[in-house]
């Protein structure tokens, strides 16, 4: 999330993703902090998914009224 608008967009959910990742696949990284980052890891992925998701329905949308 952008904390300046508060506005949620791809750029955005996917670097706070590949940070959790790189946090995850750290070594030190304790299991409270790993599940705790799992737990953030499969919320973002829900909303990356989401977010193509109505990316994909307003293109076929545009693609529609094209003809």
């Amino acid at each position: 999330m952008n904390s300046k608008k508060g506005i949620i967009n791809y750029q955005s959910l996917k670097a706070e993703l590949d940070t959790v990742l790189d946090e995850l696949q750290n070594d030190t990284t304790d299991v409270d902090a790993a599940l705790k980052g799992y737990e953030r890891g499969l919320e973002l992925i829900r909303q990356l998914e989401k977010y193509l998701k109505t990316a994909e329905n307003h293109i076929k949308q545009l693609q529609a009224d094209q003809e």
